[in-house]
């Protein structure tokens, strides 16, 4: 294949690259087989797409692979992804099956840009090869990282407002009020957020028939953090065993706050390494001219 060759049909395929991923997303959506989003949101409503990414991704993998390979995924791994989804509020609205085929999805437009590049020599330092393996991982690595990153946000803004939250509670229970009458006093006065979009899911639940017992564990269901689950398990053992839950509560809200100290403070402890990194970058230059400049005046002056 002549070197004038090459360049032309990579640029065929990435035209053709170009194509089908804008007729995939912009083409209206073949609903081909059965939606089955219900079963990875839970109770949760049916929406779109919740960020912009999102909005490309889920027609794109309604349209580019309505048969997808990966539909007999073991029950083990399409519960592994369910929970992962439901922890993230899944923004894209993917089953755990969508979700592996955006995974394909990804990994192949990461392969041709990596080709792309690596023909058209962009960066030399690297070999075509190892340019194309790192584009093709990257890509594959789009929708794991996006959903994390969701996670964890989820997690950290759950963990900042459950304390104020147990301490509204206590102050309920404590003037008589059973623990799903101080929960639907309560939900209301907390500020907007996901704590409180959480909590209104519960009370709803139970509106609709649902114990206390079940509504909780569908809350832990949607958040990965471990503050959540200890609250959950001890309203539940109190519930069962009819102890006393306002002390219960205030237990929870020292422990909530004083991990949420602890992580704040620890944190603070990596600023110090964290900085060095870019001080480092930028004060080097300033140090070394400093220190030189007079040995290079004198070199030059002497030449």
């Amino acid at each position: 294949m002549t070197s004038t060759f090459t360049p032309g049909l990579v640029a065929v395929l990435a035209a053709l690259t170009i194509f089908l991923t804008l007729y995939a997303i912009y083409a209206p959506v073949q609903k081909s087989r059965k939606n089955i989003e219900d079963e990875v949101m839970g109770e949760q409503e049916v929406a779109t797409p919740t960020d912009s990414l999102g909005k490309y991704a889920k027609p794109l993998i309604n349209n580019f692979l309505p048969q997808l390979p990966v539909k007999n995924l073991s029950p083990q791994n399409k519960t592994k992804l369910q929970d992962f989804l439901i922890k993230a509020g899944n923004p894209w609205r993917l089953t755990p099956e969508e979700f592996v085929g955006i995974e394909i999805v990804f990994s192949a437009i990461g392969f041709f840009i990596g080709l792309i590049v690596a023909v058209f020599n962009g960066i030399p330092a690297v070999p075509p090869l190892l340019l194309i393996i790192i584009a093709t991982l990257m890509g594959t690595a789009i929708p794991y990282s996006t959903y994390n990153s969701k996670r964890i946000a989820r997690t950290n803004e759950i963990q900042k407002q459950l304390p104020e939250a147990l301490d509204l509670l206590v102050v309920t229970l404590t003037a008589g009020q059973p623990f799903e009458s101080a929960l639907n006093q309560v939900v209301p006065q907390l500020p907007e957020g996901l704590l409180k979009d959480e909590l209104t899911r519960v009370n709803m639940q139970m509106r609709a028939g649902t114990s206390l017992e079940k509504a909780l564990k569908n809350f832990t269901k949607e958040i990965d953090s471990e503050e959540v689950d200890s609250f959950v398990k001890a309203i539940i053992q109190a519930q069962r065993l009819g102890s006393d839950i306002t002390e219960t509560l205030q237990h929870q809200a020292t422990f909530v706050r004083d991990n949420h100290e602890a992580r704040v403070q620890k944190m603070i402890a990596k600023l110090s390494t964290t900085m060095f990194i870019p001080l480092a970058g930028t004060m080097l230059p300033a140090f070394l001219i400093i220190f030189l400049a007079p040995s290079l005046t004198s070199l030059g002056s002497m030449l």
